[in-house]
């Protein structure tokens, strides 16, 4: 469980914009983005940095880019998929681009090659650290490998 305090201050600093905006209170946020209230408090108030697809929700609701949101960017601009997309569908496609095999991948980036055809077959989602090695091995953002986006950068 990794704990940012990057992120703590920007989902703090966007929590409380949107409790302004919207005139709502801080507690029916988790609600709204569709997330348990317990990750929403974890987040928030220590900086425990939620699953991939929690953090998808949250960033999705604020309308921002993963990386911003979990402070890695103060790059404010994103813009979100027109078309839906899975990670599966765009590991495969990406594997197409660079002319690499599914089994290549796993051999480059050192991961078990199971991971990755549960991954593909079932549509998981990986934790961060293997979102971030495949990002950074095909040259992507997390957020084009999760759909999210259709920029690459």
């Amino acid at each position: 469980m990794a704990i940012s305090e990057k992120f703590r201050a920007r989902l703090s600093d966007l929590t409380a914009d949107a409790v302004l905006e919207r005139q709502m209170k801080k507690s029916e946020l988790p609600k709204q983005m569709g997330i348990d209230y317990s990750s929403f408090v974890n987040a928030l108030g220590y900086g425990i940095v939620p699953t991939p697809r929690i953090a998808m929700r949250i960033a999705d609701y604020f309308g921002c880019s993963l990386s911003y949101l979990l402070g890695e960017s103060d790059d404010e601009y994103f813009s979100a998929s027109k078309q839906s997309a899975t990670f599966s569908l765009r590991i495969r496609s990406l594997c197409e681009e660079k002319q690499v095999s599914p089994a290549q991948v796993c051999k480059d980036c050192n991961i078990y090659r199971g991971y990755l055809a549960r991954w593909l077959k079932n549509d998981y989602i990986p934790s961060w650290e293997y979102l971030e090695l495949l990002a950074d091995y095909f040259g992507v953002s997390t957020d084009y490998l999760l759909g999210r986006t259709d920029d690459k950068t």
